[in-house]
This record gives C-alpha cells, structure tokens and sequence, in this order.
C-alpha cells in the first residue's frame, strides 16, 4: 500500500503541471508573471458575458494585459485600467443585455464613455448596453492630446 501511494506521488509531481514554477505565488519568473497577468486580465461573469482587454489600435480578438478584471456584486464587472491613455475593453454576449461596468484609473481627459452614470475623479460608473456578440468599449485620448 505504501508503495503504491508513493508511487502516485512521484507520478504526480514529476507530471502534475507543466510550469510547477508557476504554480506557487512567488512569480519571479517573467513567464508565470504574464500567465497571471492574462487570467487577471480576463473575466467571465455568472450571466455568460466574457470580458477582455485589447489594444485600443490593435486587433480585439488578442486579450492583452492593461489592467484587472472582477466580478461585482451587482452582477457585473469592476475594471481597473493599468494605466492613464486610451483603452479597449471587449464584451462578448450570448444575448443582448445590460451589464454594470465600474471603471477605475480612467484617464479624465477622455470625453464621456457610452452608457456612462456617473463621474468621480478617475472612476466611472457605466451601463453598458450589450448587443448579442461582440461589443467593444474604447476610451480614445482627444486627438490635441497625442
């Protein structure tokens, strides 16, 4: 019996995970630290509607790390951006519907987002009308700004 358990240990922590670095929280290895950037850059809500970053220039299908995602209380998402500048943020829906977006660290030079409630410093409250598929929620710098 004993031999069999340590067997079954040895199997499992010689093939258990492919990166074991990467499983503890120590991330001091560049590729564990952008795995744990990508899942925190990505979210899925208890409706269905799956949430990422893109680049604002770039192609919306590539999720890219530029801040976190979680899941609200009220059933929607609170975002903080990585950083002041423009921003893409890409909603995909099963159906068209409603979902709270709570934004932190938005750059105040960018003029009013779709579906926006209320203003506070950096943060922005929104309601954001979801079509059935893909919707995209861009916060652009004004072109004097670049």
């Amino acid at each position: 019996m004993i031999r069999t358990g340590t067997f079954l240990l040895a199997l499992l922590l010689q093939h258990g995970c492919a990166r074991s670095e990467c499983a503890q929280p120590a991330f001091d290895r560049a590729e564990c630290r952008v795995a744990a950037e990508a899942e925190l850059a990505t979210i899925t809500t208890a409706d269905g509607v799956r949430a990422w970053f893109a680049e604002p220039a770039g192609s919306p299908d590539e999720a890219i790390a530029a801040g976190l995602m979680d899941p609200s209380p009220d059933g929607g998402v609170d975002v903080r951006l990585g950083g002041l500048g423009g921003f893409r943020l890409v909603f995909e829906s099963d159906e068209a519907t409603t979902l709270p977006v709570r934004l932190e660290n938005v750059d105040p030079r960018i003029d009013p987002l779709p579906g926006e409630l209320e203003r506070d410093g950096l943060v922005r409250q929104l309601a954001v009308s979801l079509a059935e598929g893909r919707t995209e929620l861009v916060g652009a710098l004004p072109d004097a700004v670049c």
